[in-house]
């Protein structure tokens, strides 16, 4: 089944997918709502009545309203969603030969593995106002035992009432098998669902409401897909939500916005190791090391290695290398990249950024 031709039409369904998980642009309203209606009667449900969430912030303060809680019945997501995508992979099961499927699983793994996507969704499972919501859960569990029952929802997270495309599945798997002999109609239900996530941010099907989300309008990633900004939220919605990231961290905002109140006292008191080599890195690892706040504990051909010593436990590493290339003026750049507190040698630390071993490494630096 998937010659090249097959590989390069999935990819091209992917790449108009991911185009739309990092889009930015504002949902469009009457596609969205039209498509929410058709996947409710594609589960056999009457067409909900529709609210609009300007972003994450909005619809945890939705969650706490009394009045959606009588509007809005039992959560629906299991018919809405689970059940049409159930079905279709039972039929994509069913009809391709386990040597496709598995194929199939290998191209589709780096979409599922998206590093923007479970930042996005670690983001908002982490905010603030999510928390407090979860801690509202918690009360009406309680109100539960006293025999003052809530839906069930009630007791849920929003990733798990709801859905975006940054944990749904690869669609486009399904738009590739709808084009083989003998499953034209595998997208059949899925239509309404897969037009509500190419339209909007997320959708919350409950039994006489469906809520829709803005998209964000902000989502900035590194080279390598993580969430990242350097000037600003890496991720923001129109409701005020903001998300300051760096390299994939989720970080205080003050750290981004205001970078000059970083000061080696200040990393040195941070108690999340993880914040204090971001606190380094935005800082810069040549300031760090120029001002004297590591130690040169290695030196060899391949560059030189500093460590700091945490007091409050852990180690900070970088390994200083010159670039090879001369600049316009003839003098040679020096980088300095941060690497495991482990290593011993900056050969050893050179190749681990290679992802090499310090062997392979010398072999590698031997042959050329």
């Amino acid at each position: 089944m998937y010659g090249q031709a097959r590989v390069e039409r999935l990819s091209a369904l992917g790449r108009r997918w991911e185009a739309a998980r990092r889009s930015v642009a504002v949902a469009d309203r009457g596609a969205a709502e039209a498509a929410t209606t058709e996947a409710y009667r594609a589960a056999d449900l009457p067409p909900p009545e529709i609210v609009w969430a300007e972003g994450p912030s909005d619809i945890a303060r939705m969650w706490e309203d009394p009045a959606l809680e009588r509007r809005a019945g039992q959560s629906v997501k299991a018919a809405v969603v689970a059940a049409p995508l159930r079905a279709a992979e039972d039929r994509l099961a069913a009809q391709l030969p386990a040597v496709d499927l598995r194929q199939l699983r290998r191209l589709v793994l780096p979409y599922i593995l998206d590093r923007a996507s479970r930042g996005v969704l670690e983001a908002v499972m982490d905010a603030p106002q999510l928390a407090a919501t979860r801690l509202t859960m918690l009360v009406r569990g309680l109100n539960l035992l006293l025999r003052r029952p809530r839906p069930a929802w009630r007791y849920s997270s929003l990733v798990d009432c709801g859905i975006s495309l940054h944990d749904a599945p690869p669609f486009h798997v399904y738009e590739l098998a709808a084009e083989l002999p003998g499953l034209s109609d595998i997208t059949h239900r899925l239509v309404g669902l897969m037009g509500v996530m190419e339209n909007a941010g997320w959708l919350v099907p409950f039994e006489r409401v469906a809520i829709l989300c803005e998209r964000h309008d902000v989502l900035r990633v590194d080279v390598i897909g993580r969430l990242h900004a350097g000037d600003g939220p890496a991720l923001a919605w129109p409701d005020g939500f903001r998300h300051y990231a760096w390299k994939g961290v989720g970080v205080p905002a003050w750290m981004i916005r205001q970078p000059d109140m970083i000061e080696v006292s200040r990393i040195e008191r941070e108690p999340d190791l993880t914040l204090r080599h971001c606190m380094v890195d935005i800082f810069t690892a040549e300031r760090f090391i120029r001002r004297g706040y590591a130690e040169r504990v290695a030196e060899d051909e391949s560059g030189v290695l500093w460590q700091r010593l945490w007091r409050r436990g852990g180690i900070w590493a970088a390994v200083e290398v010159v670039n090879g290339t001369p600049e316009p003026d003839q003098t040679f750049k020096r980088y300095y990249l941060q690497v495991p507190g482990n290593l011993r040698s900056a050969r050893q630390a050179v190749a681990w950024t290679y992802g090499l071993t310090e062997h392979e490494y010398r072999r590698l630096r031997l042959r050329t």
